[in-house]
């Protein structure tokens, strides 16, 4: 959806079709948010895990 061409969606509207019909839902978040980006919370637990 990033507009790359190798990845030929954007050509064929997919993305935007599959959103239309609300198959697919963005959310507004950035990608390094902490509320959606549960690795980092799991690597934190597992550190003071090992830290013990």
């Amino acid at each position: 959806e990033d507009g790359d061409p190798s990845h030929g969606i954007k050509k064929h509207g997919l993305a935007q079709a599959l959103k239309d019909a609300n198959w697919v839902v963005n959310h507004s978040h950035p990608p390094q948010s902490p509320d959606i980006n549960l690795i980092e919370a799991i690597w934190n637990i597992i550190k003071q895990r090992l830290r013990r």
